[in-house]
């Protein structure tokens, strides 16, 4: 359990290290799902009329971060078994910042499909997997209940308030411009609380 040297194991659940801990996983998780997963689908006129593609080809994307993010779980639930959750979170929040800028500037739908199975897969890397485990290890099994409602309402909260935010977005400065800005809020807020 040195993996997890900086929290108190299960002592911890009262204090608000703990529930600080909740709170910027949370805000993590609604950024990366707000710019990724939940913008899908306001992102797919935008992308029809960038790349100039099919309907098909548009939605086909979300599927590729699908199914990117989920291949990842399993190799970030191994790697945690391995060593500790920081460098695995941050590892996966920094793929997602650079791969969703990659997407921003792609010239052409193959390279923008291929950054968002990248964008996908530091997502699986950076959410869901380490979160629990780090939320398990951080609350007694009787205040894990509360601990996990309130991440997933956290995360709900801001996966719907955001992609709001981000269709005005693209609405006003277009999609590339909406997306740099995405990577630059990933990059700039959960890199540094995946971090500390």
């Amino acid at each position: 359990m040195t993996r997890f040297a900086n929290s108190n194991s299960n002592s911890s659940s009262n204090s608000n290290g703990a529930w600080t801990l909740v709170l910027g996983l949370g805000i993590v998780m609604s950024i990366s799902f707000g710019f990724t997963l939940n913008a899908f689908g306001i992102f797919t006129l935008p992308i029809i009329e960038m790349f100039q593609c099919s309907h098909e080809q548009a939605a086909r994307i979300a599927t590729v971060f699908m199914v990117s993010m989920t291949l990842a779980m399993p190799a970030a639930g191994w790697l945690l078994d391995h060593v500790a959750p920081r460098p695995v979170m941050a590892t996966g929040g920094l793929v997602t910042g650079l791969a969703y800028l990659a997407a921003a500037h792609s010239a052409d739908l193959a390279s923008f499909t291929a950054a968002i199975a990248l964008c996908g897969a530091g997502v699986g890397a950076s959410t869901y997997v380490p979160s629990f485990i780090l939320v398990s290890h951080w609350f007694s099994p009787r205040r894990q209940g509360l601990a996990f409602g309130i991440l997933l309402a956290v995360v709900a909260a801001g996966g719907t308030v955001l992609p709001i935010g981000l269709n005005r977005m693209v609405e006003v400065l277009g999609l590339r411009v909406a997306m740099q800005a995405g990577a630059v809020t990933i990059l700039a807020v959960c890199v540094p609380l995946l971090l500390g």
